[in-house]
C-alpha cells in the first residue's frame, strides 16, 4: 500500500484517486499499487472535473469525498461545496511550479478549509517545509523520498516572517 507522510508522520494512504493526474501515477506507484482494496479505502479522490460533471452522484455514494485541483483551477467553482471535502490534494506538475503553494494558502487563510490538505506530483523533499508554512498537512513523494522529506520538514529552526497557521514568527 502506498505511503505518505502527513501530520510529520509517515502513513499508509487508503484513499483511492479516481483519474489521477498524469505523470503523477508513475512516481506514487513506485512498486506498490494504485488502488487500495475496496474494503480498505476510505473514501475516493476525484479531479475537479470529474467532480463538476458527477456532483449529485458522489454525493449520493455517501463515500468519503477528496478532490485533487491544479495550481491554476479556478476556486470559485468548490468554494460553496469545501464542506464535503475531507481531503483537497493539489497537484504540482513540476517541483518549478509554485502555484499550488498560493493554492494551498488560499484554501487555509481565505477559505478556512480545515481538512486534510495534501501535495502530490513532482515535489522534492526541499520543499516540504515551505509546503508545510503554506497550510499543507500531508504530502505524497516517491517512495525512496519519504523518510528525507519527512525529515525535512524541520531544516529551519526560527521563521522570519508569519505563515499559514503561525502568529508569531520567531526573530
Amino acid at each position: 500500500m502506498p505511503k505518505i507522510i502527513k501530520n510529520g508522520d509517515i502513513v499508509e494512504d487508503y484513499w483511492n484517486y479516481i483519474d489521477p493526474p498524469k505523470g503523477f501515477v508513475a512516481a506514487y506507484t513506485e512498486k506498490t499499487a494504485m488502488q487500495t482494496p475496496a474494503q480498505e479505502a476510505i473514501g475516493a479522490i476525484v479531479s475537479l472535473d470529474h467532480w463538476l460533471s458527477q456532483r449529485t452522484q458522489l454525493l449520493a455514494s455517501n463515500t468519503a469525498l477528496g478532490i485533487w485541483l491544479e495550481g491554476h483551477s479556478d476556486l470559485s467553482l468548490i468554494i460553496d461545496d469545501l464542506p464535503f471535502f475531507d481531503v483537497i490534494a493539489v497537484y504540482f506538475p513540476a517541483f518549478t511550479d509554485g502555484r499550488g503553494f498560493s493554492l494551498g494558502s488560499q484554501l487555509r487563510e481565505r477559505y478556512q478549509f480545515q481538512g486534510e490538505l495534501r501535495a502530490i506530483g513532482s515535489l522534492l523533499p526541499d520543499q516540504m517545509y515551505y509546503l508545510h508554512r503554506c497550510g499543507f498537512n500531508a504530502a505524497v513523494t516517491k517512495p525512496k523520498d519519504l523518510q528525507f522529506a519527512r525529515e525535512a520538514l524541520t531544516d529551519f529552526s526560527h521563521n522570519y516572517q508569519e505563515a499559514c497557521g503561525d502568529d508569531n514568527p520567531s526573530l
